[in-house]
């Protein structure tokens, strides 16, 4: 059996007047809002492969390893899991959808480490469910490094990539420097800089800054002006956008 109660505007008005009736609403919802943060903020600790909750909203990742965390289909538009690593590793965390569902347009998302070696990051990492089908990055940053450097990716899009270079081709008097971008850009509209490590003997003229460009790769030319030229290493950092 159930009860129905029902007040008309004018009691519901002197109801509001009485600070007994007042103190009673603001524990109601305060009641509310503890059962709300309970529900939608659940914290889930994972140390394998794990296809987490429709509720589960704080995804602690306790294990070293490479792990893959599964999103359910079905979760609400506005729904966000962050997701932060406990433990120090190299390892990927890597996030699959579900059924036809897209995150940042794939079908997963590494969200600590990288495909090839990566350097540890313990940020927390946001994804947003932002359509019936679509989930975004919009929280944290993700980070990483392989072979040709380093990389940090942001939620807004922004993507620096920074690392040192040797020459790869000398006939006096130019350099040259072959740069495989750490992480692909999405446009040609990244800038570079650069300065030469400490050692050098040579004062350089620009020949043409960057050469033979494209969004995982670019080249460095000098002529060199004066002095010898002794075995050196360039450091560079490229920023751009990923997305």
């Amino acid at each position: 059996m159930s009860a129905k109660l029902q007040l008309s505007r004018q009691q519901l008005s002197e109801f509001l007047k009485d600070p007994e009736a007042i103190k009673v609403m603001e524990r109601l919802l305060s009641i509310g809002n503890g059962i709300r943060d309970n529900i939608f903020s659940q914290t889930l600790t994972i140390t394998a492969n794990t296809t987490i909750g429709l509720l589960d909203h704080l995804i602690l990742i306790d294990t070293a390893n490479a792990i893959t965390v599964t999103i359910p289909a079905g979760c609400p538009i506005g729904h966000e899991v962050k997701i932060t690593r406990l433990v120090a590793s190299t390892n990927a965390v890597t996030v699959v959808r579900s059924g036809t569902e897209t995150i940042e347009g794939g079908t997963t998302f590494i969200t600590h480490g990288a495909t090839i070696a990566s350097t540890l990051n313990n940020s927390e990492v946001v994804l947003k469910k932002v359509s019936v089908t679509a989930w975004r990055f919009v929280g944290g940053e993700v980070s990483g490094s392989n072979t040709n450097g380093s990389y940090v990716k942001y939620a807004n899009g922004t993507l620096i990539c920074y690392g040192t270079a040797s020459p790869t081709a000398w006939a006096d008097p130019y350099l040259r420097f072959h740069i495989t971008s750490p992480y692909e850009f999405a446009d040609l509209t990244y800038s570079v800089g650069f300065s030469f490590a400490t050692g050098s003997s040579m004062t350089f003229y620009m020949h043409n800054q960057i050469l033979n460009y494209s969004t995982t790769r670019f080249d460095l030319a000098f002529y060199r002006y004066t002095g010898t030229y002794t075995e050196t290493k360039l450091s560079f950092i490229a920023i751009g956008r990923w997305k």
